[in-house]
């Protein structure tokens, strides 16, 4: 998923959920302490660096992956967003829009510092959270690149590639409420009120 020979690589990790020690699906793919490593499957993957202090809610960590070999000539620099204390297991959707306003954007300033590259996000069920973050990042991008606001056409474009991507009217509706709440807080949209 972010390391590959082929080329393609992903330089940034989106996490919507805490880690559940009882469950193997939720493990923890990095080490739990900074200058510490662990390998997974012919990977070694470095923590540089932890902070928590930036924002209450998203811990930001930075991961170095390169082959278990130390063949790499330079290893995948790769910074990693964990949404934390503000999605409940019970929600579809974080209690506060602007938390995720602000997730998208640290998300865009890394991928302006470091490169674009393809972003990848998971979720403790891979649908639900993923899919929400997919459509509010497709719906931002659509606003900035065609100053068009339309929850419904982002919606229907990544809920044609995942059926189960948008389960609930109330997650609908939070992207109304997020649109909005962009719109109001960025001065370049401004105008759109």
């Amino acid at each position: 998923m972010i390391y590959s020979s082929d080329g393609i690589q992903s330089n940034v990790i989106v996490m919507l959920n805490g880690l559940d020690e009882e469950d193997s699906s939720c493990a923890s793919y990095w080490p739990n302490d900074v200058n510490s490593r662990v390998e997974h499957g012919g990977l070694r993957v470095d923590l540089v660096q932890e902070d928590a202090d930036q924002h209450p809610n998203i811990l930001i960590r930075d991961l170095t992956i390169s082959t278990a070999g130390g063949e790499d000539q330079k290893p995948l620099k790769v910074r990693q967003f964990q949404l934390i204390n503000c999605w409940s297991e019970d929600r579809s959707f974080p209690e506060d829009v602007e938390v995720l306003l602000t997730l998208m954007e640290l998300v865009t300033r890394w991928q302006q510092q470091s490169g674009v590259a393809p972003v990848t996000v998971h979720c403790m069920n891979g649908v639900e959270r993923s899919a929400l973050f997919a459509i509010a990042s497709y719906l931002m991008d659509m606003l900035k690149a065609e100053q068009v606001v339309d929850v419904y056409l982002a919606s229907r474009f990544i809920t044609s590639k995942c059926p189960l991507a948008l389960p609930l009217l109330e997650q609908y509706q939070f992207l109304f409420e997020l649109a909005g709440s962009f719109m109001s807080n960025f001065e370049t949209y401004a105008n759109f009120k």
